[in-house]
């Protein structure tokens, strides 16, 4: 990741777009700590929720499903991005 990564922002997607999405995941990748306070369902959507902390994804990256979208989530934006 640079600064071009960063500054064109095709890392992001609109929140709309990606609820259109049926089938995606949306990945907080919050501390278990955070997610306390608030925690996400989107299954009226048809996306489903998981939470996997940053310092935990490479460890459980294969939880994760290869042929479907993802849109990562965190509560400042640099986790997600990292992610």
């Amino acid at each position: 990741m640079d600064f071009e990564f960063f500054g064109t922002g095709k890392h992001k997607i609109n929140p709309d777009k990606f609820l259109e999405q049926s089938g995606a995941i949306f990945l907080d990748v919050r501390a278990a700590e955070e997610t306390k306070t608030i925690n996400f369902d989107f299954t009226i959507f048809g996306i489903q929720a998981i939470n996997v902390p940053l310092n935990e994804l490479g460890e459980r990256f294969y939880e994760l499903p290869k042929d479907v979208l993802i849109g990562t989530f965190c509560s400042g934006g640099t986790r997600s991005a990292i992610a």
